[in-house]
């Protein structure tokens, strides 16, 4: 990608990605991954699948073995550009994550305090690719005033809020049989 620099509304400069063709790889472009063919997309799921399968000790997502949930494993194949390996390590990672943070188990009451200075919240309103907006108020986090393991605990509570509003993508529809040209 090229940088391009352009003004901005306070008159400063501004710098936004652009690819060589041209196009602005901006927020208009998140989430607009390249076209896949169905039989790829669905052969690297079904691999990460019998990966994960292999693997009785990993802990649980939302309470489901992960290798179910199809979504789930081609979010982290698109994340790592369809690489079956980069995609496994990164979310047997994340999963052993939130198995020790102990996600599922978050919620307000446990840091009241924290929630109570408004230092992030979930905007009502989501991005313009439908996408949920978490904001966060850098004034209002003074590093003397504040639990460390309660700021932690309400940062992950409020991305799995987040993630609960999220629409996560399926992969293309499998083809079938008698559908090929």
């Amino acid at each position: 990608p090229l940088l391009t620099r352009r003004g901005g509304a306070r008159g400063g400069m501004e710098r936004r990605a652009v690819a060589a063709e041209g196009r602005d790889l901006g927020s208009a472009y998140i989430g607009q991954e390249d076209n896949v063919d169905s039989e790829t997309a669905w052969q690297r799921i079904e691999a990460l699948r019998r990966r994960l399968e292999s693997m009785p000790e990993l802990p649980r997502w939302r309470g489901k073995p992960v290798f179910e949930n199809t979504g789930l494993l081609w979010w982290f194949l698109r994340d790592r550009r369809l690489d079956v390996e980069e995609a496994l390590k990164k979310l047997v990672e994340c999963v052993k994550w939130r198995a020790e943070f102990r996600v599922e188990r978050l919620g307000p009451e446990l840091f009241m305090k924290e929630m109570r200075t408004r230092k992030g919240f979930l905007h009502q309103y989501k991005d313009i690719t439908g996408r949920p907006v978490l904001v966060a108020v850098a004034r209002r986090h003074n590093v003397l005033d504040r639990r460390l393991q309660e700021s932690c605990q309400m940062c992950a509570w409020m991305l799995e809020s987040a993630m609960d509003r999220l629409a996560m993508a399926e992969p293309p529809p499998k083809e079938s049989a008698g559908s090929a040209v």
